[in-house]
């Protein structure tokens, strides 16, 4: 079996092509700058030329990429998005223009513009990807699965905050599954609100029609690909009852597992927490007591219990992973940091092939 498993973040995309007739540290892996730097990059381009900006294509991950069409605007120059492309910025459009982005719907109401610049949005470099795996002499063309992570927050309907609507929408999910892998989706699975892993569905299916391949596509949310990783360590697999979290750039996302089962969750923003407070928020959803309105006041998504008949005490090990875990390295109770497959930056990868694996059996 072969899958290609792409963790896409808001700093890098970590890359795995697994083959289950290798070990594990014999596969290629690849650790490339995320998309969103990538056209950050290609935007500051065009911002330093003082030319109009037409932006085309699919809907990625804002953070950086956001901030250089801010920058774009605010230096005097327009910017001109289709609606994929500006739901990359926000998910509702009416607040795309309000920061001054002119939101089109057909390419061709733009086009006859002159001194425009035009950059076409894309999440999933397999073009580039397979070029490299080409130079390398390595057969790509039996992969069975491409599976990606990606954070999602999902569209939320008008008037909800798109905070409470994702940590609500991820409780509907595992309600009657609550298992890692249960966040992560077959191409004919994913739920309407998430705009972001629909899209990369939409351009693996573009590449299969260009060049008459036949790839299968899962998405997975990152943070859950992450903590599925994470509990793929080979200390944390040991053991029954776990802590395991994310410290991703952005997110934070803390779960208690009892037997690979999702008891809670708590998911927070990274640069809102520090190390004290995280600490006690682990501590507090482990006895099933972290309030969920707490943690939305202090600026998080919150908390879901699906087993609230939980206890710190019961817990054998706390296990953490993601770009900012270094905030728990001098936390007050012991932190197993992991790296499954010996490689941290392969967490994400490694619970995608994971999750993978369950979700292609199963069907």
């Amino acid at each position: 079996m072969k899958i290609l498993a792409i963790d896409i973040g808001a700093g890098t995309q970590d890359i795995l092509l697994y083959d289950s007739e290798k070990n594990i540290e014999n596969n290629i892996k690849l650790v490339f700058p995320s998309p969103t730097q990538i056209f950050a990059k290609k935007i500051k381009k065009v911002t330093e030329k003082r030319k109009d900006l037409v932006i085309c294509g699919e809907t990625i991950g804002g953070g950086a990429f956001t901030k250089a069409i801010k920058n774009h605007i605010k230096t005097g120059n327009k910017v001109y998005m289709n609606i994929n492309t500006a739901l990359s910025i926000r998910n509702k459009i009416e607040e795309v223009k309000a920061l001054g982005v002119n939101v089109f719907s057909d390419i061709e109401t733009v086009d006859h513009l002159s001194k425009t610049e035009h950059i076409n949005l894309h999440e999933v470099f397999l073009e580039e990807i397979f070029s490299i795996f080409s130079k390398l002499e390595e057969n790509f063309s039996d992969i069975e699965t491409i599976a990606v992570a990606v954070l999602d927050h999902g569209k939320a309907p008008p008037g909800i905050s798109d905070r409470k609507f994702r940590i609500r929408l991820i409780e509907k999910i595992l309600h009657d599954s609550p298992y890692p892998w249960t966040l992560a989706f077959l191409e004919n699975e994913i739920p309407d609100p998430f705009l972001r892993m629909n899209s990369v569905v939409r351009e693996v299916q573009n590449y299969n029609r260009k060049h008459k391949t036949k790839f299968g596509s899962l998405v997975m949310d990152t943070s859950a690909a992450a903590i599925l990783g994470a509990m793929n360590d080979p200390i944390v697999f040991s053991k029954k009852k776990v802590v395991a979290m994310d410290v991703g750039n952005s997110h934070t996302m803390v779960t208690v597992i009892h037997d690979n089962e999702i008891k809670a969750i708590m998911e927070h923003h990274t640069h809102m927490l520090s190390t004290e407070q995280l600490v006690n928020e682990i501590i507090a959803l482990s006895n099933g007591k972290l309030n969920n309105e707490t943690v939305f006041n202090e600026g998080g998504h919150g908390v879901v219990y699906l087993d609230n008949n939980i206890k710190w005490e019961d817990i054998e090990i706390v296990a953490a992973t993601g770009p900012k875990r270094k905030l728990l390295e001098k936390a007050s109770i012991p932190i197993h940091f992991a790296s499954p497959s010996g490689d941290v930056m392969m967490t994400g990868p490694v619970g995608l092939i994971e999750a993978a694996k369950r979700k292609i059996q199963k069907k």
